[in-house]
């Protein structure tokens, strides 16, 4: 009895062992080399929105005109009312154009070669966060500090999705990269008030490709 008890107490450890082992993460590749911005974008969404003052009829009846036409209102403090809708842009729009270009030309990340073994911060089934000892230097001309330097970087993973974060928490201004097949891509948001009851937010892929 003793014998089979401890058998089975044997078995059970290297199941545990050999499942610790499948479940170990697997350290990132760093990137490696210089990727800039050549044009490439893509609008991934636009939402229009009105801010309403609902302290007459006539506002009263267009949030239920907005709301008839497939605008979601959300009732705000002070007798206000903001009304969304989501709507395809013209890929080319020029509003968009415009602001991708005066934020992003000249745009540049070089990723120096990494030293050492990545370290793993963070591990959890839904996100693991490692950090990267490697130089990585971003060049964006429309900032006010147009050149800024960092000595090591986050790669994480979260839903299935990997992330690159120069700096990490050191870094203000969050830049954040998405590796992809043929360089890196740059998530962001513009935002555009023609008046203080209108705002429209353009949500936007920047394409840094590999020089």
């Amino acid at each position: 009895m003793k014998t089979a008890t401890l058998f089975f107490a044997m078995v059970l450890s290297f199941g545990l062992n050999a499942s610790a082992q499948m479940m170990a993460p697997t350290p990132p590749t760093p990137f490696e080399g210089i990727f800039a911005f050549e044009g490439q974008y893509q609008i991934t969404g636009y939402r229009h929105s009105e801010i309403l003052m609902l302290v007459n009829d006539a506002e009263r009846a267009r949030m239920e005109t907005l709301r008839q036409e497939g605008y979601s209102c959300l009732l705000k403090p002070a007798n206000q009312a903001l009304c969304s809708i989501n709507r395809t842009l013209d890929p080319f729009d020029p509003a968009v154009l415009q602001k991708v270009t005066a934020a992003y030309s000249g745009y540049r990340v070089q990723f120096y070669e990494a030293f050492g073994t990545p370290s793993l911060e963070i591990n959890s089934q839904m996100f693991q966060q490692w950090r990267v000892e490697q130089k990585v230097v971003i060049e964006m001309p429309s900032r006010e500090i147009a050149t800024r330097a960092f000595a090591f970087a986050n790669y994480s993973w979260a839903n299935g999705i990997d992330k690159i974060y120069p700096g990490g928490n050191d870094n203000p201004d969050h830049d954040m990269f998405v590796p992809t097949m043929g360089g890196l891509e740059i998530p962001v948001v513009f935002h555009s008030q023609p008046n203080r009851f209108v705002l429209d937010t353009y949500y936007v892929t920047i394409r840094l490709g590999r020089q």
